[in-house]
């Protein structure tokens, strides 16, 4: 309540905006009230055998025990006591548990403490978010040659205790997950705490079970996935001490550690870590920033780099720390290619083409797993009338409706707009409606179809909602339980399931569609995370993938192993036009409710940037390295009924741009018109 003047006079002069003031916590710590006997009687009681025998057994001892007359509910409760006790071999009883059995205790525990023969305590409990279903992680008796060279560098920046920015570049299966435990614990030797960020929570649960494994009641977590209650107590361990490791997604980096020394960021090339609303920011590089302001350790770890880091360790801003082969003498999977121009001369088609059909029936066979990969979910892509040809679209978002077949819908994955199947064309009126394309429902079908006996499983975002269904999937996987786990890009980063020899990418052309100048990046990243997975037990790994565009190059260097070959064209095709790593990017995202709104905001800011570099370059001719292009409508031009246009601006100096930025929070009130956004997204990673 004091800070509210100060808050208002802050938002008055336009510093922060107030969406809502809280004067009371809407979280509260979790208490236990428990009871225990009294010192006195601690001994009185230690010859009643209240588990072998019952109550009317033994509520005469009970009586004969104490000094003056008991209620009836007294002695029935001193009995539940005394039984729990015995049957938990412990001292004190949680209210709870002994209500249970009897619930006429409650009146009976305030006569008791009364008489002084029970005594009261209130603990706090800690919600406890780890599921049940974590797997045994031993520990690796020696490291590898990489793995040692890497952890010796990291733990001779832990000593200096001071800002030191590594990249760990390690294949699939080179064993970096060791790194980061052994790098965790000589922090901790040294009295510093440990931040470990992933890109979302799946990963955060993976990684959850290795720190668990090695550190127990140390590690704490920090995401989304978490209930309101268990985010306030892990917050809380983190923030007095109790706990030394802190594990969570992006927004992790506020954690509350009270001496942070190292910073580990894994599969650091995700743009997962940037949140795209409201409060954007990059959590990979806010954990550089925090690392420099904690004068910490700071480790990227990921086996496909993106560019710009890779750039970053290139020119000497990152220590560059390399492992190339995978432990235990294990080498990487062969890849194949299907080409999917070619006719499949088949009557009855399917998603599988022979080369990859044949090669998962004989997987099955030969009772080892698969995995199989397609970055789409739901069963099909769109819905078309067989009549006109129209698709069904979202009612609110210029995207095609996807097809459910599990709950026999059609569902926006944008808007979360929602249709039942059985519905007629819009624009004919015809119900000749039919599925076209697919996504991991009818993958998984096929499969059922293809191999009857096996047992497949889905990993997804409409299957995973489920914290403890996803930790037991990934658990009989692990135990080979599972014959073909199919999923989206969820399955391809961060897991290792020893008994995969064979992997199958149904569709790896996808992402080079998107209009984005790292499509390709993407993509290779894509397909060198899920080639990952195979080959890392004792039987080597196969790869095939099913592409339209086997010569691209993004797929050609993915199939060799080649980062560094497909590093070196990326850059190249960066230089001209420019674009990350050699220049900085700001996005202005214009959104309305009115498309006449929507152009004319967007027509009059690019306006008034060119107005303002026409007269700031005639003194600063830095400025006129400032490019500005657009203002175009968004690849996604209409989401939750909103219109959506974009200005792209480039510029190879930072500094510029962040004065270009400030320029754009000055002006961007006027120039818009009725319900019209601008939104300012500095290093922009979706560019949809």
């Amino acid at each position: 309540k004091k800070a509210q003047p100060l808050l208002k006079y802050l938002k008055s002069h336009n510093f922060i905006v107030i969406n809502d003031i809280v004067t009371h916590d809407q979280v509260k710590e979790k208490i236990k009230t428990c009871f225990s006997f009294c010192e006195k009687y601690q001994s009185i009681f230690s010859n009643v055998d209240a588990v072998s025998h019952s109550f009317d057994e033994c509520q005469d001892e009970i009586k004969k025990l104490i000094d003056e007359p008991l209620k009836l509910i007294e002695v029935k409760t001193i009995y539940f006591l005394l039984k729990y006790f015995d049957e938990a071999a412990t001292r004190q009883a949680p209210q709870k548990e002994i209500a249970k059995n009897y619930s006429g205790c409650r009146k009976a525990f305030p006569l008791l403490i009364e008489k002084q023969i029970i005594s009261i305590d209130k603990k706090r409990i800690f919600r406890n978010p780890f599921g049940g279903e974590y797997i045994t992680r031993p520990i690796p008796e020696k490291l590898s040659e990489a793995q040692d060279i890497a952890l010796s560098a990291i733990s001779l920046g832990l000593e200096k205790e001071c800002f030191k920015p590594f990249l760990l570049h390690g294949v699939t299966g080179s064993g970096k997950t060791e790194v980061y435990l052994r790098a965790a614990q000589k922090a901790i030797d040294l009295g510093r705490d440990v931040l470990v960020l992933v890109p979302e929570i799946a990963l955060a649960t993976q990684l959850e079970s290795h720190f668990i494994s090695r550190f127990g009641d140390l590690v704490v977590l920090q995401h989304s996935g978490l209930s309101v209650g268990e985010k306030y107590d892990q917050w809380f361990n983190a923030l007095t001490g109790k706990a030394k490791i802190v594990i969570g997604a992006r927004s992790a980096i506020f954690a509350p550690l009270k001496d942070c020394g190292l910073i580990i960021v894994d599969e650091e090339h995700d743009s997962a870590f940037k949140q795209d609303d409201s409060f954007r920011y990059n959590g990979r590089d806010l954990a550089v920033l925090r690392a420099k302001y904690n004068d910490c350790v700071v480790v990227l770890g990921s086996a496909t780099p993106s560019i710009v880091s890779y750039h970053n360790a290139f020119v000497g801003k990152y220590e560059l720390l390399e492992m190339q082969d995978r432990v235990g003498m294990h080498s990487l999977p062969t890849v194949k290619l299907i080409d999917l121009k070619r006719k499949d001369t088949r009557k009855s088609k399917g998603i599988f083409r022979p080369g990859l059909e044949v090669e998962i029936i004989k997987n099955f066979e030969d009772k080892q797993q698969t995995i199989i990969l397609l970055n789409r979910r739901g069963f099909s892509a769109v819905v078309l009338c067989r009549e006109c040809g129209t698709q069904v679209q979202c009612k609110n978002c210029h995207v095609s409706l996807t097809m459910h077949k599990s709950i026999n819908r059609l569902i926006c994955h944008y808007c979360n707009y929602s249709l039942g199947a059985d519905i007629v064309c819009e624009k004919c009126r015809s119900d000749k409606l039919i599925p076209v394309g697919f996504g991991t429902e009818r993958v998984e079908e096929e499969l059922n179809n293809l191999l009857p006996e096996a047992r497949i499983a889905r990993l997804d975002s409409d299957t995973t909602k489920n914290k403890k269904h996803f930790l037991k999937i990934l658990k009989e996987m692990h135990e080979g339980k599972i014959d073909v786990l199919v999923g989206t890009q969820m399955i391809a980063k961060g897991h290792d399931f020893p008994g995969v020899t064979l992997v199958g990418v149904v569709y790896a052309d996808s992402g080079l569609h998107m209009p984005d100048f790292r499509a390709a990046e993407k993509t290779y990243q894509l397909i060198s995370q899920v080639t990952g997975r195979a080959g890392r037990g004792d039987i080597a790994g196969r790869v095939i993938i099913q592409t339209m565009q086997p010569d691209h190059y993004a797929i050609r260097y993915a199939q060799k192993h080649q980062y560094h070959e497909f590093y070196e064209q990326e850059i190249s095709i960066r230089k001209s036009p420019i674009y990350p790593p050699f220049a900085r990017l700001i996005t202005l995202h214009i959104d309305g409710k009115r498309l006449s709104d929507v152009q004319y905001s967007s027509m009059e800011i690019v306006k008034r940037t060119k107005e303002w570099i026409a007269q700031n370059g005639s003194e600063n001719d830095s400025v006129k390295c400032l490019e500005v292009l657009g203002p175009a409508p968004s690849p996604l031009d209409r989401i939750n009924d909103r219109y959506r246009w974009q200005v792209l601006v480039k510029s190879k100096r930072h500094d510029v741009l962040m004065k270009a930025s400030k320029y754009f929070q000055e002006v961007k009130k006027e120039c818009i018109r009725g319900d019209t956004r601008i939104v300012i997204d500095v290093d922009p990673e979706n560019m949809m």
